[in-house]
């Protein structure tokens, strides 16, 4: 045990925050605002009833900041083997927010009898990473839960639930095609929330599929809570709780190997000062390698986020930012996409105008993240298969989660045994990712969408640590046509669409970017047109659009005597094309939407399979 008489403890720098490496010692700072005087305490964790207690003055403050630095043999190593700490005022006992480690939690869902704070000097190893350093317009990005991604037993992982199954799952995401990773908070929350009733768990779900559930305890799945730890990647979602750090690093690598970047949702709290949030952006950045985040703007606004150089090559993602000096990094994230999508594959009038609207990649100078699903409402399958939410098992009589979901059950609520309403979802499923990845927005795709993953029409499955949330693998293999189709979405976007895009392969002077009705140069945004045509001339690429209730003639655009259109994909039937006096036209298929490529007559390149 550290014996106080041992130490050489003498005042720190204050800067920076938390638990530093000075090089001859171990450096603690804490700021406690208007307080006089405060204990470090030092836990022994082989001998539960030892502690070290050190007093901290005035002598050790500066401004509103406690720090001491501790100096003795092997004083690192010692406090990650055999210590824990905490603070002390007036009594009560408080965290360091700046913890790199937090103890007490290590097991999802379980209530804990109190947390301590951790120690962590290692050194990792990078080893050959190489950061994808992607642009917006490239990135494919893929929306997902840490424990939920692979909890189920369905996973086929060795870790389920876990950072380093997300590891396991890295040839996986790559063969689907994604190259960037949204991660729900991976840092370390109190999921229990106060509650007088233990419930959450559909009585549908089977006991194996179940997660962790004690007596009154309602658990907040998603991680949007208050008592955060937003230095310290969250023990329960390891393998090893006590390697978490490495764990979580370890994941980052093999995603960045595997050509794919790294963003974490992070949720600052109300009030939260400028200097801890950008202090904690820069942790992750520079410790973690994590290569954006999504943030709320109303905490962490526009001109904080901009205002660091440390952070120039960071991605923000936000709800909406204020349009002041935009420069590129920032995307606004929020459901104007998603609903039109939804709509447009409804039928609904006025939505070809908003697709077009909506179509380009910048809105007043900001780059835009378009999905057609996200966490907060119905997946992708249940949009398809129910007309109103289903949320009793969230306990809150129905009242929680959005009314307004866009969606149609083509017949019945819920799962179908008819072979007419099931290929009826697949097709709008289809014609919903169809119109995602041809847009010129960054797409986001909501995990296990590429496989029809159902949450039982709960739209808002925030305390539902079970089968309703986990993805169910199963349904990968059941559902493999679907999982294909995303795939060659994601390829013909990449090689078609992104990758040709200022090869100007129509040489000519027509625009980029162009709309068309059932005639080329003629639109139609009258509120009942259900049909519209784009072409993206930098990459010879037609899209049509009919959303109407039956088949429509498109007459494609002439691009030179020696050109051609050639289907590449089409979300229905295979269109049929004929030839007048030059001219070719499409019967594009009632309820679909067909992407075309433009080639030579004779010796064109073969068609994307």
């Amino acid at each position: 045990m550290i014996k106080t008489d041992e130490l050489d403890i003498k005042a720190g720098k204050g800067f920076p925050l938390g638990v530093s490496d000075t090089g001859n010692g171990v450096q603690f700072s804490v700021a406690f605002p208007y307080v006089k005087d405060c204990k470090l305490i030092l836990y022994n964790k082989l001998k539960k009833t030892d502690a070290v207690f050190i007093e901290l003055d005035k002598t050790y403050k500066v401004g509103d900041i406690f720090s001491c630095i501790i100096c003795a043999d092997d004083i690192r190593e010692r406090l990650m083997r055999e210590y824990e700490y905490m603070y002390e005022v007036n009594g009560m006992l408080y965290a360091d927010p700046y913890a790199k480690l937090i103890k007490g939690r290590e097991r999802f869902g379980k209530k804990s009898k109190g947390i301590r704070c951790g120690f962590d000097f290692c050194e990792y190893i990078w080893e050959d990473e190489k950061r994808p350093g992607l642009s917006y317009d490239e990135m494919i990005i893929y929306r997902m839960h840490i424990r939920g991604f692979t909890k189920h037993r369905s996973s086929g992982v060795m870790n389920r639930g876990t950072f380093a199954g997300v590891s396991e799952k890295a040839d996986y995401l790559q063969k689907l095609g994604v190259n960037a990773v949204l991660l729900l908070p991976a840092y370390d929350f109190n999921e229990i929330m106060d509650d007088s009733d233990a419930y959450g768990i559909p009585e549908y779900v089977p006991d194996e599929d179940k997660g962790v559930r004690e007596e009154n305890v309602k658990v907040n799945y998603w991680g949007y809570t208050g008592d955060c730890a937003y230095f310290a990647p969250k023990a329960s979602y390891a393998s090893e709780p006590g390697n978490c750090i490495k764990e979580f690093k370890d994941m980052v690598n093999t995603l960045h190997k595997a050509g794919i970047e790294v963003l974490l949702d992070i949720h600052f709290a109300a009030g939260m000062s400028h200097g801890m949030i950008l202090d904690c952006l820069r942790y992750w950045v520079y410790e973690y390698h994590i290569d954006g985040f999504k943030i709320n703007s109303d905490v962490a606004c526009e001109k904080l986020v901009k205002s660091d150089e440390t952070l120039k090559s960071v991605k923000f993602l936000a709800c909406y930012w204020k349009r002041e000096n935009i420069d590129g990094r920032l995307a606004d994230y929020n459901d104007r996409g998603m609903i039109n999508i939804r709509r447009f594959i409804l039928g609904e009038e006025g939505q070809a105008a908003e697709y077009a609207a909506n179509y380009e990649p910048l809105c007043d100078g900001c780059v835009g993240i378009q999905y057609a699903a996200d966490i907060n409402g119905f997946t992708l399958m249940d949009s398809v298969s129910y007309e109103r939410k289903h949320n009793d098992a969230n306990g809150e009589n129905g009242t929680d989660g959005t009314d307004y979901n866009y969606s149609s059950n083509y017949g019945v609520e819920g799962s179908a045994r008819k072979k007419d309403i099931n290929e009826m979802r697949h097709k709008q499923i289809r014609n919903a990712l169809t119109l995602l990845f041809a847009s010129l927005k960054t797409p986001m795709l909501l995990a296990g969408d590429e496989f029809g993953n159902s949450q039982k029409g709960n739209n808002n499955a925030y305390c539902q640590d079970n089968a309703v949330s986990w993805l169910d693998w199963e349904l990968l293999k059941k559902n493999e046509k679907l999982f294909e189709y995303v795939k060659r979405l994601i390829r013909i976007r990449k090689e078609y669409i992104i990758g040709k895009k200022n090869n100007k392969i129509i040489n000519n002077d027509m625009p980029d970017i162009s709309f068309h009705g059932v005639l080329p140069w003629i639109t139609d945004f009258a509120p009942y047109s259900r049909v519209l045509g784009i072409m993206l001339s930098g990459c010879g690429i037609y899209i049509a659009i009919n959303m109407n209730k039956y088949d429509e003639m498109f007459q494609l655009p002439i691009l030179s005597n020696d050109v051609m259109w050639e289907d590449v994909i089409y979300s229905s039937g295979k269109p049929e094309t004929e030839w007048e006096r030059g001219i070719q036209k499409s019967v594009v298929p009632a309820g679909s939407v067909v992407i075309y490529r433009s080639m030579k007559k004779e010796g064109g390149p073969a068609q994307v399979k």
